[in-house]
């Protein structure tokens, strides 16, 4: 739940800069037909719904979101390599021993992840938002059930106040009997236009997206603009169709069969839903533009939705860290630029590691720090045949008096395993804070540790299949 909530962030973020880019550029397009204003917000609802993106030369991205690390499409090229059995040559004779003490870990000693407790209220937001979406479904299916079929797939029905489209796969069009005959020829105009651009899928993708990014409310601003673009440039398409004879009967015909509010959930499509003053207004100042103009709207919204629509490229990402000075940890897809001694594939989502100036590296999931590799070197002053080469080679844990420890043989194709925790009374359960795994060659140890009250073992055991150490490989 967690990495699909770090996702959904990510994607908000990038969406959110998107919107307010749309938003700006249909300031310029107020005086043409809506459907180009309309088409913008195809790329909003690409960037809210679709976790990858293309990159390109040519991006919004980069002044859009110059602080953000945008997710890329593009996975880690550092491979993913199984651990193997550990090479020990290096290690000779007896290993520490250490008191053996029943041990566990506690879990009521973890802390409460902020991420986890945000995840947790996002995941029941979406669940609210699906259940009333589809609980408001059900009911206006249950009033139709005795719906009257006139033509093709148009039914008139006595229990519905307002003209609409339901359905996905086989869309309907349902009038009330209220609906006179003469207005009848636009009404259905409207509808079968909505019905051939697809808008009632359009609609319930953007239905879908508002679910998942229901905390972010400029995509309830997108939800509520795209909403009213698609409705006056389907008024715009069917004036066109039908000559500008019709504005005064199609106006009337709004004002009568407007809807008492806008329908949230993801269908219908109803004829007098959103904005009727705004729709009058719009049908009343709508001219046929001009060929020379509609082109030059068309190369807008294309060069809008293109640099909207894809993620920079690798150089230009690198480019604009190395300008702003970021200290971001490295995520998997750009440490193949660093130097280490190993190799270290496709990390769990969500999570980085950072190589410091001492050449240790730090793991963190979400910028908490849960873990990192410690490299000591083997000087000829050490001796590995020493049961004490855990204090020969300084490693903290091992030597601090205040801490239980308890070591053990290799496991994970690690030569040598080290847990530590805060000492307690004889037969008192131990809470381990630490973990360690030691991996051994002719020349360094290799320390990797996690901090158990930050991570979880099944997160660290991932880390541990994607890092390769030079004797495990």
């Amino acid at each position: 739940m967690q990495t699909i909530f770090s996702r959904i962030l990510n994607m908000s973020l990038t969406g959110s800069a998107v919107i307010l880019a749309v938003l700006l550029a249909r300031m310029f397009l107020k005086r043409f037909p809506k459907i180009y204003s309309y088409a913008l917000w195809a790329v909003v609802l690409f960037r809210l719904l679709c976790p990858v993106s293309l990159s390109a030369p040519v991006s919004a991205m980069n002044w859009l979101t110059p602080q953000v690390e945008e997710t890329s499409a593009v996975t880690s090229t550092l491979r993913y390599v199984p651990v193997g059995e550990p090479a020990v040559s290096g290690l000779k004779g007896p290993l520490p021993e250490t008191p053996q003490r029943e041990q566990t870990v506690s879990p009521e000693a973890q802390p409460i992840s902020w991420t986890a407790l945000a995840a947790a209220c996002w995941g029941v937001g979406v669940a609210v938002m699906l259940l009333r979406g589809s609980v408001q479904y059900l009911r206006l299916r249950r009033r139709l059930t005795e719906a009257v079929g006139v033509k093709n797939n148009v039914y008139l029905s006595d229990q519905i106040d307002t003209p609409f489209v339901l359905g996905v796969f086989r869309p309907r069009i349902y009038l009330p009997c209220r609906v006179l005959r003469e207005e009848r020829r636009f009404i259905l105009a409207h509808e079968r236009h909505h019905i051939r651009r697809g808008d009632h899928i359009v609609k319930l993708l953007a239905y879908f997206a508002l679910c998942l990014h229901w905390f972010n409310p400029l995509v309830w601003v997108a939800f509520v603009q795209a909403g009213k673009d698609m409705e006056m440039s389907c008024d715009e398409a069917v004036i066109r169709r039908l000559g500008p004879g019709i504005r005064a009967d199609y106006a009337s015909a709004l004002l009568r069969l407007a809807a008492n509010r806008q329908s949230i959930a993801g269908s219908p499509l109803a004829f007098g839903e959103g904005d009727t003053k705004g729709r009058i207004v719009n049908m009343a100042k709508w001219r046929k533009p001009r060929l020379w103009a509609s082109l030059i709207c068309l190369l807008a919204c294309v060069g809008v939705m293109v640099a909207c629509g894809v993620n920079p490229t690798p150089e230009e990402t690198a480019s604009t860290e190395t300008n702003t000075e970021t200290t971001a940890p490295t995520t998997a897809a750009q440490a193949d630029t660093l130097e280490v001694p190993y190799e270290i594939g496709e990390l769990p989502e969500g999570c980085a590691y950072e190589v410091q100036e001492s050449g240790e590296v730090v793991f963190t999931d979400d910028g908490t720090v849960i873990g990192g590799i410690t490299l000591y070197p083997i000087s000829q002053e050490i001796n590995m045949g020493d049961e004490t080469w855990l204090e020969q080679l300084g490693v903290a844990d091992y030597t601090d008096p205040g801490l239980w420890k308890m070591g053990g043989g290799s496991g994970n194709g690690y030569a040598w395993e080290l847990e530590v925790g805060t000492d307690a009374p004889e037969g008192t359960p131990v809470t381990v804070h630490r973990r360690h795994y030691f991996a051994v060659t002719a020349d360094c140890v290799y320390d990797v540790w996690f901090d158990l009250l930050a991570t979880s073992d099944a997160a660290h055991q991932k880390y541990l299949k994607a890092i390769r150490f030079p004797s495990l490989m």
